[in-house]
């Protein structure tokens, strides 16, 4: 079930690393919450400042980030922004 209308889960993804246990789920959840905001603070600050390093690096963390914990749409915005990043676009 989604989180919210705009984010989804791959909860058989989440399942699989978690080991099936809804506690270490959420924990997982939560550290990737808190250690995203800080590159997406970096995304929007390397966009504010067309910095295409640091942009390419904070939205591939991003992406594998978003990808361990299964939320496939983030994974396919961050890969995006990457490759565009890349591109100097």
């Amino acid at each position: 079930p989604p989180v919210c209308p705009l984010l989804t889960i791959n909860w058989e993804q989440l399942h699989q690393i978690s080991d099936g246990c809804e506690d270490f789920e959420l924990e997982l959840l939560q550290i990737y919450l808190e250690d995203t905001q800080g590159h997406l603070k970096t995304i929007q600050a390397a966009i504010a400042q067309h910095n295409f390093t640091y942009l390419e690096q904070a939205a591939h963390h991003v992406k594998g980030a978003s990808a361990n914990v299964g939320l496939t749409d983030l994974q396919a915005a961050a890969d995006q922004l990457e490759r565009q990043a890349r591109q100097h676009q």
